[in-house]
C-alpha cells in the first residue's frame, strides 16, 4: 500500500493495487494528519509490509456535542 493522499482538503485516498477508496470528512472542522507506523514485529510485517498508516482527524474547534459526518466511497 502507498502512503495515503491527503492533498485534498477533507480528503484522504487510499489505494493498493489499482484499487482506490476515498474517506471525506468536513474539511472546515477537521485538520487531517497522516502518521507512518514502522513494524518492528516480523509477524505482522509479514501481512502488512513495513509500514502501516494512521490517519489523524483532529477537530478544529472543540465543542461539548455536534455532529460529524464521513463518507467512505470505494472507486
Amino acid at each position: 500500500m502507498q502512503k495515503p493522499d491527503i492533498s485534498i482538503a477533507g480528503m484522504v485516498v487510499l489505494e493498493k493495487n489499482g484499487a482506490k477508496l476515498k474517506f471525506a470528512s468536513n474539511a472546515s472542522q477537521f485538520d487531517t494528519k497522516i502518521e507512518t507506523v514502522s513494524l518492528t514485529d516480523k509477524r505482522l510485517a509479514d501481512v502488512w509490509g513495513n509500514e502501516i498508516y494512521r490517519l489523524l482527524l483532529n477537530a478544529r474547534k472543540r465543542e461539548l456535542s455536534g455532529k460529524y459526518k464521513f463518507l467512505l466511497k470505494k472507486e
